[in-house]
């Protein structure tokens, strides 16, 4: 029983050796992902990442709430801005 397990083993390693290994690479089909094209729309979020541009955000906060931030500002505490 040993002895049919080396043989098939050796089989394998044979057929193996005697396949060349760009077989191989051509089986598997590889995707580079590719910019996008001209004649795609632009991505509405453009504008905000637009880093040659100065953005100004202006939040309003809660006095109180304003106050419990700057007292635990290590807590991970959600405040509601507008």
């Amino acid at each position: 029983m040993l002895r049919n397990r080396i043989h098939a083993f050796l089989a394998v390693l044979t057929l193996a050796a005697a396949v060349p290994a760009a077989t191989f690479a051509q089986a598997v089909p590889i995707r580079v992902p590719t910019a996008p094209t001209a004649a795609s729309e632009p991505d509405p979020a453009d504008p905000f990442f637009d880093d040659t541009v100065l953005h100004d955000i202006k939040l309003t906060i809660n006095a109180k709430d304003w106050q419990s931030l700057k007292d635990h500002f290590l807590e991970n505490t959600p405040y509601p801005c507008y």
